[in-house]
């Protein structure tokens, strides 16, 4: 039997590159790993998930958001903080804080702005400037199905045309109810969009507000809290 001595070198170096011609994704499953991990442990602490109560002070829906800047506002989708009478958001440390007025809504794009009563600095995530090209690779943070801290990967599968929105990203990494308004994010760890909805009838067929549209769209009338007669907080 030939040891691995007798071998000269000249045919290891062969044998080595054609394996990993062979198998690249050996070596880039490992670099991939520590690129999201660091990404992950980066950006997780400016991820929110936004807890929504009905009139009676129940759990009516459960969403994701993130700070954007370090004042400790959010961003998120329209649809997770409609019109009820409370809101909060929960961090990564498990320390809750109440919502205390809506900045901006545009229902067109399913964004909004909104405000929390936090009175030290916040971390936030850096919003691209730059649209993705299909193919490019992007990880979704948020809390599907109430599951906090959640982190999912994937594609940029297409741009699609959706007639209610305009411009929105097809993407595979997955998604569920509770992800919504979580953030969209490249391999730099910047924002390039915000999950928002799910094609129930296929399998990883998830779609995102790209960014741009934070920039581009008209800004809409302000918003705010107020108490009615009955001292209940009301979002309008």
């Amino acid at each position: 039997m030939t040891s691995i001595k007798s071998i000269p070198v000249k045919t290891l170096v062969v044998l080595f590159l054609s394996w990993f011609l062979i198998c690249p994704h050996c070596f880039a499953g490992k670099n991939s790993q520590a690129t999201y991990s660091k990404i992950a442990a980066k950006v997780m602490p400016a991820v929110v998930t936004i807890i929504v109560y009905d009139y009676n002070g129940k759990i009516e829906n459960i969403g994701s958001g993130f700070f954007y800047n370090e004042k400790g506002d959010i961003l998120t989708n329209s649809h997770v903080l409609t019109k009820n009478t409370r809101a909060e958001i929960k961090t990564k440390s498990g320390k809750k804080y109440p919502i205390g007025s809506i900045i901006e809504r545009n229902e067109k794009t399913d964004i909004v702005r909104a405000h929390t009563r936090i009175s030290n600095r916040t971390p936030f995530l850096r919003i691209s400037r730059n649209i993705p090209a299909m193919g490019n690779q992007i990880m979704v943070a948020g809390s599907p199905m109430g599951l906090e801290q959640t982190i999912t990967n994937g594609i940029i599968s297409a741009w699609r045309k959706i007639p209610a929105w305009g411009r929105v990203m097809q993407i595979s990494a997955p998604i569920s109810p509770g992800s919504s308004g979580g953030p969209v994010l490249n391999m730099a760890g910047e924002v390039v969009g915000i999950a928002t909805c799910q094609m129930i009838q296929g399998q990883n067929l998830n779609f995102a507000v790209p960014v741009d549209n934070i920039f581009n769209e008209p800004k809409s009338t302000k918003l705010k809290f107020y108490k009615n007669e009955k001292g209940i907080t009301i979002i309008e």
